[in-house]
């Protein structure tokens, strides 16, 4: 595996060299992300450990699900190039809740019965409230198809579509990127969700077949459990 990068550009490391077997699928949605309800979840500023502690275990994830030993989609900043300029915040700006907190913690979790994915967990925490997700929502919208070129050279084609998920949290972001480079595909799919000071993300790669977003889903629920 490559270096750790922010998500555009982790992903395209990751076409290279995964082969996982096919998983359930889940369909492209067609329209915005879902509204959802209000929830009772004020969130707090949490410290280094609490960020660490609120991080879903093993025996929370569905069967089969462990901790990776080496934290493979923990993001870092990146040089990734977004080529159109309304596009451009994509490049780290999917990850900024979390780059940007000033206490956080991730984990990457796999599934070596069939290796179908890699899943990844973050909780970002801000001195002050959270930033809020209306900018990576509204460039999701403008952006449905952009191109990248990563610090290598290597470019790819990213579709992006909004994903339609089981309820979540009140201020939830949902979407799945399709990348295409040299005939390789890979679907990351994104999980966002801002909750006072914090942010919870969640990231699910798949590169070959259908994602099933049980696993993701279920993380980042327990996740948010762990800071109510």
């Amino acid at each position: 595996m490559r270096s750790q990068r922010p998500i555009l550009v982790r992903a395209v490391a990751l076409l290279v060299g995964l082969l996982f077997l096919a998983g359930c699928s889940n369909p492209f949605a067609s329209d915005d992300p879902p509204q959802v309800a209000a929830a009772d979840r004020s969130g707090r500023e949490l410290t280094q450990v609490e960020t660490r502690t609120a991080l879903p275990p093993e025996a929370s994830l569905p069967e089969g699900w462990s901790t990776a030993t080496k934290n493979l989609l923990r993001p870092q900043q990146g040089n990734t190039r977004v080529r159109q300029a309304r596009c451009r915040y994509l490049a780290n700006g999917i990850d900024a809740g979390w780059l940007d907190a000033a206490t956080k913690s991730y984990a990457t979790y796999v599934h070596p019965a069939g290796s179908t994915a890699l899943l990844g967990i973050g909780i970002g925490s801000h001195p002050d409230e959270a930033p809020v997700l209306s900018r990576l929502k509204s460039t999701l919208r403008a952006c449905p198809v952009f191109n990248i070129v990563d610090g290598n050279g290597r470019a790819s084609r990213v579709q992006a579509q909004p994903l339609k998920l089981a309820y979540i949290a009140e201020d939830t972001l949902t979407y799945r990127t399709v990348l295409v480079s040299r005939g390789e595909v890979m679907v990351w799919d994104v999980v966002r969700v801002r909750v006072g000071h914090n942010i919870v993300q969640g990231d699910l790669v798949t590169a070959k077949g259908r994602p099933n977003t049980e696993p993701l889903v279920t993380a980042v629920k327990n996740a948010l459990l762990n800071l109510s």
